[in-house]
């Protein structure tokens, strides 16, 4: 005689009747096991989920939200299943984290844009403080220190002009072309006309 005992799984879970024997809960329970299985694999962050924990740093959802401002189920709904964020939450994780907004959506191509990202620790300190005290982005003032660093390095390629090697007059021809740029040209004739 087989023993009747009321199921503890849900119907909706695994499809069984609320009533059923030992036998039948043991079956149960195994399929009930590979069901949560399967759904706990659709907890794993998505693609995009993976790439925007990546980008704030391996956070966990709650903290992502306090950054954004936004509920955690909001971000979960972002990260662990098919749904997009709006355009302007995308466009505040990438300026809150600097990073790539083709990356963030695709996986293509540099997930990071800091555009010191190559730099030393000193080197980017320096970069970042000489732009505070000059009230100037980061991106103009290492713009201008490249060109300035580009115009020595074209100066002294000049002086030794003879001892150049083909590659070198290249290299030479393509930092003459951008310190000779139409841009240059046109702020040094504005510059002309102010003093006259």
């Amino acid at each position: 005689m087989s023993e009747k005992s009321d199921s503890c799984y849900r119907d909706g879970d695994c499809g069984t009747s609320r009533r059923s024997s030992v036998a039948q809960l043991t079956r149960n329970a195994q399929a009930c096991q590979i069901i949560v299985v399967q759904n706990s694999k659709s907890l794993r962050d998505t693609p995009f989920g993976a790439r925007m924990r990546k980008a704030f740093g391996g956070l966990k959802d709650i903290e992502i939200a306090r950054k954004l401002r936004k509920s955690p189920s909001d971000v979960g709904k972002w990260t662990k299943r098919k749904a997009l964020p709006r355009a302007e939450i995308l466009i505040d994780v990438a300026r809150i984290t600097q990073c790539n907004l083709h990356w963030l959506l695709t996986g293509e191509g540099d997930a990071d844009l800091n555009p010191l990202r190559f730099l030393d620790d000193r080197a980017r300190t320096a970069v970042e403080r000489v732009a505070s005290i000059s009230r100037q982005p980061v991106e103009r003032v290492l713009a201008d220190l490249t060109v300035e660093a580009l115009t020595r390095r074209a100066a002294e390629m000049l002086e030794n002009y003879r001892q150049l090697d083909g590659s070198q007059i290249d290299q030479l021809h393509a930092i003459m072309s951008l310190i000779d740029s139409p841009e240059d040209e046109a702020a040094a004739g504005n510059t002309r006309r102010a003093s006259r």
